[in-house]
């Protein structure tokens, strides 16, 4: 017959608790790396278009000073 085994013991509420702590304390850390990814991406998104912005203005300008040189060519 072979050998009983030992019950196995159940853990401790200090010892629950415990795990419970450090469970949280990884679920905290996740959750805050995915909050500053989150932030980090909605500020390149908020930069970038904000620069989409200044290179159409910077096109248009560009376009402007083309036609106006075009003109003052004929016209000279």
């Amino acid at each position: 017959m072979p050998p009983k085994r030992p019950a196995k013991e159940e853990p401790s509420d200090y010892e629950l608790l415990n795990r419970f702590c450090e469970s949280y304390k990884r679920l905290r850390a996740s959750v805050d790396t995915a909050t500053a990814k989150d932030n980090k991406i909605t500020q390149l998104r908020e930069r970038n278009e904000f620069l989409e912005g200044e290179l159409k203005e910077a096109n248009m300008r560009e376009e402007s000073l083309r036609r106006d040189s075009e003109e003052a060519e004929r016209s000279g």
